[in-house]
């Protein structure tokens, strides 16, 4: 009885040594996973919350089609890149140029989206790319 109890107590340490071993090797990569996504969640939350911006001004060409010009002002802390961002004009997004590949904080650039036809009241949205957005109702 001595030696079969012995062979077992061995045998069942081996095997939960092993399977212990199995689950770390398995679960560490995914933990190390994990804990880089909260990272970057962390840092894109930070962004999010360093982000403002303000629309100072909307121009329009005269004639159909026509061009609007949107200038947004940095007024957050965190430099943008302005092809992150998006334009919708009356619920469409479309597409634009603008005047600087990044909007620095403190600064203003300009937006311009050609080939508008329709007239009237124009509901403007500007979004960025960490997702704020700011609206601006405009007379065309």
């Amino acid at each position: 009885m001595g030696f079969s109890t012995t062979a077992a107590v061995a045998i069942i340490c081996t095997s939960l040594l092993l399977s212990i071993s199995l689950a770390l090797t398995s679960m560490l990569p995914s933990i190390s996973d994990l804990n880089d996504s909260y990272r970057l969640f962390e840092k894109k939350l930070i962004e999010r919350k360093e982000t403002e911006i303000d629309i100072t001004n909307v121009t329009s060409t005269s004639g159909t089609p026509f061009n609007l010009s949107i200038e947004v002002k940095n007024t957050g802390s965190v430099t943008l890149e302005t092809e992150d961002f998006t334009i919708i004009i009356n619920g469409e997004m479309h597409n634009y140029s603008c005047s600087e590949p990044y909007l620095f904080p403190g600064r203003i650039v300009n937006f311009t989206v050609t080939g508008l036809t329709e007239r009237g009241e124009t509901r403007i949205k500007v979004v960025t790319g960490s997702g704020i957005e700011r609206y601006e109702v405009w007379s065309v």
